[in-house]
């Protein structure tokens, strides 16, 4: 059995020069066109997404149009940054913790925050729920830049270092494609698909 599966990156949100993790400003105006832009042409059986405005919104209003069941799920929440949620990068940079973090986040979690091994296992978690329910569909998930990297780490076997994938590219509206297959012991056996631009954005944040 074989489950496709898209992962949309919100749009450009309000606040988007800060850390934005439980923090939940809604999409721009620009945000809203990404990401109409981005599933334009694109077709899916069902919606998944995470629960923050710049996420769900969306989602509901595309369920709605298109007449597809929507589920809102924690699990494809964006990383809970505590102290350091919704506070400007710029000031953030100065800190010698948060340097620490992003050179090595599995070592290191943001105070009163989330770690990133917990991130991967609830993502993880959500994988292996989605192969298991819709065999043989393709799924759209509405969901958040350090999801998707720790997915991108997972799949290319990353356990230690920069797991937030800095080097890679992924603007508001970016989309992960990957297939899930299930074979006749449950196994999970998942395999990259491709990594898609999001559409007119120049900047990358968070």
């Amino acid at each position: 059995m074989t489950t496709r599966l898209t992962l949309l990156r919100h749009g450009l949100p309000e606040q988007a020069d800060r850390l934005l993790g439980r923090t939940d400003p809604v999409l721009t105006t620009t945000g809203w066109q990404q990401l109409r832009e981005s599933v334009s042409e694109m077709a899916f059986d069902a919606i998944e997404s995470s629960p923050r405005q710049r996420c769900c919104q969306f989602a509901g209003q595309l369920a709605q149009q298109r007449q597809l069941p929507v589920r809102v799920d924690d699990a494809w929440a964006e990383l809970d940054f505590g102290q350091w949620d919704g506070v400007p990068l710029s000031e953030l940079w100065r800190l010698p913790g948060f340097i620490a973090y992003q050179d090595e986040p599995f070592d290191h979690t943001p105070p009163g925050g989330e770690s990133m091994t917990h991130l991967r296992q609830r993502v993880l978690t959500a994988i292996e729920r989605i192969a298991l329910t819709h065999p043989n569909q393709h799924l759209l998930v509405v969901t958040h830049s350090g999801v998707i990297r720790a997915l991108l780490g997972w799949l290319l076997g990353q356990h230690q270092g920069n797991a937030h994938l800095r080097r890679v590219r992924l603007d508001h509206a970016a989309q992960l494609s990957l297939e899930l297959y299930l074979d006749e012991r449950h196994r999970l056996w998942p395999r990259l698909c491709g990594l898609t631009p999001g559409p007119g954005t120049k900047e990358i944040s968070q």
